[in-house]
């Protein structure tokens, strides 16, 4: 089978970057996930880019980037919508030291060739570079023969690769989840011997990825690798042991099967997927019983607030989650002749805890179709729109929809442990609540927001 890239998939503002890169003599390829999806028939989500310009020359060809990270130095180059093309370095393995007692790495900005750079990176599936100018696939991996075989294969020896850098087991099931993708066999071995140092690993980019691969749109086909391959066990102990009580893996893959199916949702978040997770720790307030407020705040604080803050929700998060669970007990059991009173309906979160009561009670049978009609609506419908962008004041800036998004650090494919790689803060976005909209007018206007150095690339 010969792999093509569909052209008409690629981003042009990715077209736009890499073409001045060459303009200004510098190499540069679309890398990663991108170019695997593109190869498999997916419109890729995002769009990354390497070259051999280093970041300060590649701050000073757009004037519409910034250079992000301490350790690991890479640019973002921005668009409108919030877009973000992120452009790194060609980077070499780095090298241990004689007194370095293990195989983890802490820093990675040493820079290098294209094909030290391909081998420095995770899953040959990922390893690859197109070549926008000529139309052409780098390979230096084995990618492609991968790819075609539909296997996740680490580059380079799968012992020393978990080794370096834990949080690629958390990855090569999100990939093989995701992707419909089998382990390659040696990469399941050491996956499975090294699954315990997981431990060792930054605690943000771990719990990053793990929630990553909640929102995926595939952990429906990844919890069930988890837990065959003992990370589940190591990463959610608690939730991987009531899973193996009677009826709760099935119960749980239905949930699952639902949060696949929103993923893309705005409202979506780590808040919403929380109490579907942990679902087994509030059985108590889903019962036919009217549940009072004072029941609701009992469960999640003995049950429910432990597990959160063990897993490293954040004080907002967490508050959000109990207003949700207090919302879902007041509108109770679901019955052919319900009515729910309008001052619920009136709640700031009621549309994120409406569809969370749905996928808790449709995945028991208790509901037998899902009422999604109003999620099809824009978000400003579903939220009060000083609480999608709330402006300074008390609560620091930030609207509920931040407060529920804490979770959205991106781990870089190939970022070290201890390094996080974060999108540009909301405070610095031009946002309909931002005080430099607000500038231009009290209300909401409808001409389009200008597109960030539009003209740039």
């Amino acid at each position: 089978m010969t792999l093509q890239i569909p052209r008409e998939l690629i981003d042009p503002d990715a077209v736009k970057v890499v073409r001045r890169l060459n303009r200004n003599n510098y190499l540069a390829y679309l890398v990663g996930g991108s170019v695997r999806d593109l190869l498999i028939g997916r419109r890729p989500k995002d769009f990354d880019l390497v070259t051999d310009a280093r970041p300060s020359e590649i701050r000073k060809i757009f004037r519409n980037s910034r250079i992000i990270g301490r350790r690991f130095k890479l640019a973002h180059i921005y668009f409108g919508n919030d877009k973000i093309l992120e452009t790194s370095t060609f980077r070499a393995q780095p090298v241990p030291r004689e007194e370095d007692e293990d195989l983890l790495i802490v820093s990675d900005n040493l820079f290098g060739t294209p094909e030290e750079d391909a081998r420095r990176r995770d899953f040959t599936v990922n390893g690859l570079f197109y070549d926008v100018a000529k139309g052409e696939i780098i390979d230096y991996v084995h990618g492609l023969r991968d790819i075609t075989h539909r296997s996740i294969k680490t580059i380079g020896d799968p012992d020393v690769r978990f080794q370096e850098d834990p949080v690629r087991i958390v990855r090569a099931l999100r990939f093989a989840g995701k992707l419909g993708f089998t382990l390659e066999s040696e990469t399941e071995k050491f996956l499975k011997i090294h699954s315990e140092t997981l431990m060792l690993s930054s605690r943000r980019r771990l719990v990053d990825e793990i929630w990553k691969t909640i929102h995926g749109g595939a952990v429906s086909q990844t919890l069930p690798l988890m837990m065959h391959t003992g990370v589940l066990q190591v990463l959610l102990p608690e939730l991987d042991e009531r899973l193996k009580e009677r009826g709760n893996f099935e119960l749980l893959m239905k949930s699952c099967s639902l949060i696949d199916l929103f993923h893309q949702h705005p409202l979506m978040s780590l808040s919403l997927t929380g109490p579907v997770f942990f679902q087994f720790w509030i059985e108590e307030l889903l019962v036919p019983q009217r549940v009072n407020g004072n029941q609701v705040s009992k469960v999640y604080k003995e049950n429910l607030q432990p597990l959160l803050v063990t897993y490293g929700f954040s004080r907002a998060q967490r508050d959000a989650i109990h207003r949700i669970l207090q919302i879902i007990a007041q509108i109770g059991y679901p019955s052919a002749s319900k009515k729910i009173p309008p001052k619920v309906v009136g709640k700031d979160l009621f549309w994120p805890a409406y569809l969370i009561w749905q996928i808790l009670w449709f995945s028991r049978g208790v509901i037998p179709r899902l009422d999604l009609t109003p999620f099809f609506r824009p978000l400003e419908d579903l939220l009060p729109w000083d609480l999608i962008r709330r402006p300074g004041g008390s609560g620091g800036g930030r609207g509920v929809t931040d407060q529920l998004n804490d979770d959205e650090r991106l781990a870089d494919e190939d970022m070290p442990a201890g390094q996080v790689k974060r999108e540009v803060p909301q405070s610095r976005r031009e946002t309909p609540g931002s005080r430099r909209a607000r500038s231009r007018s009290h209300s909401r206007r409808r001409t389009p927001r200008r597109e960030a150095a539009k003209d740039e690339t």
